[in-house]
């Protein structure tokens, strides 16, 4: 299931770049792994843990992929992996290296992966061929497993290989570790130094049989991993599709009394805690008589109060318990007002279309607060359903709407917003057409648009980048275009909408 706003992750389809890899030969002879200052640091590398240490510690800020394949010729380098580790939750990797090694009795397995580098200050694409782009991928992340039959060696193992990260990456962070399938992970610990963060433990190759695994990886912030949580990271930038709620309140002028109960309940609504049932009525009365208000009000005054309106229902109807079904009566002063919803079955709530959002871009849609409600609508696939009732194929409304505003406010001061998000449409089709849509979407569908959707995408982010390196939208097309010039395909989509 694909909902809006959510990203299909499939297998990056890279064909040319291993076998122009396999290809390179070394220039120069391999760095001592002890390199950089682990020659201070007590490793035995005739064990397993400090050969799983070694491999931890080659772990450095800035090193591309082709200096990785330089020091490492015999190695392979992929750019494709369908495991749901790989897809979800490493980062938008855009290749990576692997080798396996004896240890006595059981092999090492390490990979390392490489990312898209940073947006330099000029916000310069270097002018070369797509394999040399390709081989400026930095490394951000290494990963070694370590099959191991025994339990009882397992764990020895895996002890062996806390101590050995407690020398070289100092004091254990006392933190839970939260990462995909960590639920059977054992014997977890988390380190951090300086840039660079590690976690070890134990875990089941299969809940409950096969060999117990010893993990250990080390990653850069720019690998985007996260331990914290169980939230994978995310790959697309977003702007903010927001606008400041008391900046609206006094846009609309109406009575300061009609607005307090709004921003209470709106602050209540920040809390988890669900209201008792009949709450709702608490929320239904003020809003209703807010919008009844706001009715005689010239159209930048009511879009603002619309605006208001909408923020509060959407952010606080669920803890004042009108997602539930049985809450859809209390609904109906707010359906006489405009106000649509339906209830998302798969979810099981209620869903608000944001349909006083709508009707106040509508009224003052060329203003700061209609400048927000745009983005807002860009970023939805302009479908607030939550149940793709406009379609899967968002990307189409996105560019339509898109090129539409670009080409009548060319200066607008969300230009590079909004040709960043219609560049991202377009890279949908090109996306699509190399599987991100997996068994959702018919890849043929999209082959024969592709190329010429792949060169407005570029075009699209080209002028988003023309904002400036102190613009977030610029530097976000920045990466989009280095990964598209690299000749690298996209993972994900932003705007292709399935709910079944």
């Amino acid at each position: 299931m694909i909902r809006p706003g959510w990203t299909a992750r499939r297998s990056l389809l890279w064909t040319a770049l291993p076998l122009a890899f396999l290809a390179c030969r070394a220039r120069r002879p391999e760095r001592a792994a002890g390199e950089g200052g682990a020659a201070a640091v007590a490793i035995n590398p005739s064990t397993p843990e400090g050969q799983i240490a070694l491999e931890l510690w080659q772990l450095r800020a800035g090193t591309t992929l082709g200096e990785w394949k330089g020091l490492h010729p015999d190695e392979t380098i992929l750019g494709s992996d369908s495991s749901p580790l790989a897809r979800h939750y490493l980062g938008p990797w855009c290749a990576f290296a692997t080798r396996r090694a004896a240890a006595g009795s059981l092999t090492i397995a390490r990979t390392a992966y490489f990312y898209a580098p940073p947006p330099p200050p000029s916000l310069a694409v270097p002018d070369t061929g797509a394999l040399d782009l390709a081989r400026q991928c930095v490394i951000g992340l290494m990963w070694v497993d370590v099959e191991v039959p025994d339990s009882l060696a397992a764990t020895a193992l895996a002890d062996s290989v806390h101590r050995q990260l407690g020398t070289l990456y100092g004091t254990q962070v006392p933190r839970a570790v939260h990462f995909f399938g960590s639920a059977f992970w054992s014997r977890t610990a988390w380190y951090g130094k300086d840039s660079v963060s590690a976690v070890s433990a134990l875990r089941e190759s299969a809940p409950g049989r096969g060999p117990r695994i010893v993990t250990a990886f080390a990653w850069l912030p720019i690998s985007s991993v996260s331990v914290g949580g169980d939230t994978p990271p995310r790959e697309a930038w977003a702007p903010v599709d927001t606008f400041p709620l008391d900046s609206a309140v006094q846009l609309a002028q109406l009575d300061t009394a009609l607005a307090a109960p709004l921003l209470a309940a709106l602050q209540g609504g920040q809390s988890t805690t669900p209201l008792s049932a009949g709450a709702g009525d608490s929320l239904v009365g003020p809003l209703a008589r807010w919008l009844r208000a706001s009715v005689p009000l010239p159209p930048p005054r009511r879009a603002a109060a619309l605006y208001v309106a909408d923020q509060v229902l959407d952010r606080a109807m669920c803890r004042y318990r009108l997602c539930e079904q049985e809450a859809e009566p209390a609904l109906a002063p707010l359906k006489a007002l405009g106000a649509r919803f339906s209830w998302a079955e798969l979810d099981g709530t209620e869903v608000y279309h944001h349909t006083w959002l709508t009707e106040a871009r509508a009224l003052s849609r060329d203003t700061p607060l209609g400048e927000r409600i745009l983005i807002a609508q860009l970023l939805s696939g302009f479908d607030f359903s939550g149940t793709c009732a406009g379609g899967a194929e968002g990307f189409r409304r996105v560019i339509e709407n898109g090129e539409r505003y670009l080409a009548r406010l060319p200066q607008s001061p969300i230009a590079a917003d909004v040709h960043y998000l219609v560049g991202d449409a377009y890279r949908d089709v090109v996306a699509l057409a190399h599987g991100a849509g997996g068994e959702l979407s018919d890849s043929s569908r999209y082959k024969a648009e592709a190329p010429e959707a792949a060169r407005k995408a570029l075009s699209h982010y080209v002028a988003a980048m023309q904002a400036g390196a102190g613009d977030p939208a610029a530097r976000a097309a920045w990466s989009r275009t280095w990964w598209l010039r690299a000749g690298l395909v996209p993972r994900d989509v932003r705007y292709f909408c399935v709910y079944d």
